[in-house]
């Protein structure tokens, strides 16, 4: 990773997974943070159901209030993941679900 330190002090960091993906970039800025409370920055991609399902899982393990997993159109969502600021994460998958069978 990077880290950015502005007159002595660490005010961000970016970082990519070893496995892949987009870089992640954040920056400490507590003011901008506290005003933006309860907004939704980030929607981001689980490569599977079962995935999303392990993920829904270790946030139950760890005390963290979660949705649960829904089915949307496009795909499962487990929503309403706060930061330590308020924001929301989501997190969805893209696999398709079955259409239902037309009666």
């Amino acid at each position: 990773g990077l880290e950015f330190v502005e007159d002595g002090t660490l005010m961000g960091v970016a970082m990519e997974h070893p496995n892949g993906g987009p870089a992640l970039a954040l920056r400490l800025d507590p003011d901008r943070a506290a005003a933006a409370a309860g907004f939704d920055y980030f929607a981001i991609g689980v490569p599977s159901t079962a995935d999303l399902e392990a993920l829904a899982a270790r946030l139950t393990g760890l005390g963290e209030r979660h949705s649960g997993i829904h089915r949307t159109k496009r795909g499962w969502i487990v929503a309403h993941v706060a930061d330590r600021d308020g924001h929301e994460l989501r997190f969805y998958t893209s696999d398709h679900p079955r259409p239902d069978p037309i009666r």
